[in-house]
């Protein structure tokens, strides 16, 4: 019997819904967070997979690799498979915080989850890109398209098996986690992750709004005075979404950022084109083990950039750990 209830007190339904019931009952800041949570996640995924497409393509000083290769690569795997974790990972972190709340009385916030940013680009630059080249060497550098079709597929297997060996590699040294915190400062975890994310996550990314000023500074006051302020539009809505819909409605109309009328600039409109003729349903493929198996049989040559990739991705987690 006892056991029953230790099961029952584990998996509760009432946990499941208590997510949902916050976001009714807090409506206004829980819906705050999840906006900026939204489009942080839909930002590193846009960046992360645009970073693929833009590096192993066709375009300017990409390697060429077949659209269709490519595409099926990104679209069908990588972002069918982010957008798995994502649901999976926010479930789960959901649960784990409603249940902490049921069994310890007083209210939990759940810990954020979305893609590890700059471990998905260390990824793509530091894995995929050496992989593609070592493998399109040993062709002798041949431009013909299936060439680089197996090098790119060659590349995106050792990143496939790269990714879970971390991931069993973070596993195995969660477990040393709780007394790194206790014997390592604050300071020390969270001074690195607050110099990345001021300049890869902040200035990077604030250059566009100088760029372009009649776009970016509006969204930029409302961002700041939204954030460091506490100044809203209106009281229901969250800073995140107005600095978005500002910033997207000025990009609209400002014809340079569109490049219409000869103006060149962006070419906003023929981006939101090329993405719309992308834009249909990509399922998951159970193939993606062959990757996986295709990968370990080449990783071994590369295991020298796995080995610290998974320390260092391990020293990232456990520093936004600390830091939420």
């Amino acid at each position: 019997m006892s056991r029953i209830s230790g099961f029952r007190s584990l998996f509760d339904a009432r946990d499941l819904l208590e997510s949902p019931l916050s976001l009714v009952r807090n409506g206004q800041n829980e819906f705050g967070v999840f906006i900026q949570l939204f489009f942080d996640n839909l930002s590193s995924m846009i960046g992360l997979l645009g970073a693929m497409m833009a590096t192993f393509g066709s375009g300017p000083g990409g390697f060429g690799v077949p659209s269709d290769v490519l595409a099926h690569k990104v679209y069908s795997k990588s972002a069918s498979g982010l957008g798995l974790a994502m649901l999976f990972g926010n479930v789960y972190y959901s649960w784990q915080a409603s249940r902490m709340a049921r069994l310890s009385g007083r209210p939990y916030t759940a810990q954020p989850y979305g893609v590890h940013t700059i471990a998905a680009f260390a990824f793509v630059y530091g894995i995929m890109v050496p992989v593609y080249l070592n493998e399109w060497a040993k062709t002798g550098f041949s431009d013909l398209p299936e060439d680089k079709a197996a090098c790119f597929s060659s590349a995106y297997a050792v990143a496939v098996a790269a990714n879970f060996t971390v991931g069993l590699l973070q596993v195995g040294l969660a477990a040393f986690g709780p007394a790194l915190i206790r014997i390592v400062p604050p300071a020390a975890l969270l001074v690195p992750i607050a110099g990345i994310g001021l300049t890869f996550l902040g200035l990077d990314f604030m250059v566009g709004n100088f760029a372009q000023p009649i776009v970016g500074f509006l969204p930029l006051l409302f961002l700041w005075v939204g954030w460091h302020a506490g100044v809203k539009v209106l009281s229901v809505i969250p800073p995140p979404f107005t600095v978005m819909a500002v910033g997207t409605v000025l990009a609209w109309i400002d014809p340079v950022t569109r490049g219409v009328g000869g103006a060149g600039g962006f070419g906003l409109a023929l981006k939101a084109e090329n993405a719309a003729a992308v834009v249909r349903t990509f399922v998951p493929e159970p193939q993606s083990f062959y990757d996986i198996e295709l990968g370990y049989q080449l990783l071994g040559s590369y295991i020298g950039i796995v080995i610290p990739l998974g320390f260092s991705a391990t020293a990232l987690t456990l520093m936004c750990l600390l830091s939420a």
